[in-house]
C-alpha cells in the first residue's frame, strides 16, 4: 500500500509517497500463537542531506501496537525528508460562501443557514472541533452540520422550527 506524507508548514503542498508493506507470521514463540508483524517503509524522497530517505523497519510489532508503531515509523520517515522551506501557518481560514449572503435584508426567521470554509494554506486542515457558531449571541455548535472535503468544510444550520 502507499500512504503520501505531507508537512503542514510546507506552503507549497508538496506530498511524497510512501511504500507501507506489512508482513506477519504466526510465531510458534508465542504463547497464544498471536500475529506478528513486519512493516517496511520506503521512499524515493531525498534527505536533508541529499540522499535518499533511509528505509524504516518495524519488527515484531503486535496487533494491538499495529497503529501507534505505523504512526511512529511514518514520523521517522518524515523526519528524515528534506521538505525546503518551511512556514508557519499563520492565517485564518476564510469563508468561501455563504448563504444567506452577507448584507440579505428580510430574511425570514427560521432560514437555514449554509458557510463553506478553506484554509488558504494548502496543506493545513480546519479542525471541526475547533469551530464555534453563534447566533444572536447563542452558542449553537452543538446543532451544526458538518461536512469536510479536502482543506474545505462546510457547515449547515437547520434551526429547530416548533410545529403549530
Amino acid at each position: 500500500m502507499q500512504i503520501s506524507l505531507f508537512n503542514s508548514e510546507n506552503p507549497n503542498g508538496k506530498r511524497v509517497p510512501v511504500t507501507v508493506t506489512i508482513e506477519h507470521s504466526d510465531l510458534t514463540s508465542t504463547n497464544d500463537g498471536e500475529l506478528i508483524y513486519l512493516i517496511t517503509l520506503s521512499t524515493g524522497a531525498k534527505s536533508k542531506n541529499g540522499d535518499t530517505v533511509t528505509t524504516v523497519f518495524l519488527n515484531n510489532v503486535s496487533q494491538a501496537d499495529l497503529n501507534l508503531e505505523l504512526q511512529k515509523g511514518l514520523t521517522a520517515v518524515a523526519e528524515q525528508i528534506d521538505w525546503g522551506i518551511l512556514e508557519e501557518d499563520t492565517k485564518a481560514p476564510i469563508i468561501t460562501k455563504i448563504n444567506p449572503e452577507k448584507g440579505t435584508i428580510n430574511v425570514p426567521i427560521g432560514s437555514n443557514v449554509h458557510l463553506t470554509l478553506k484554509d488558504p494554506f494548502p496543506t493545513s486542515f480546519i479542525d471541526p472541533t475547533s469551530i464555534k457558531m453563534y447566533v444572536q449571541d447563542v452558542e449553537i455548535t452543538n446543532q451544526l452540520l458538518v461536512h469536510e472535503k479536502g482543506s474545505e468544510i462546510r457547515l449547515s444550520w437547520i434551526p429547530k422550527r416548533i410545529l403549530d
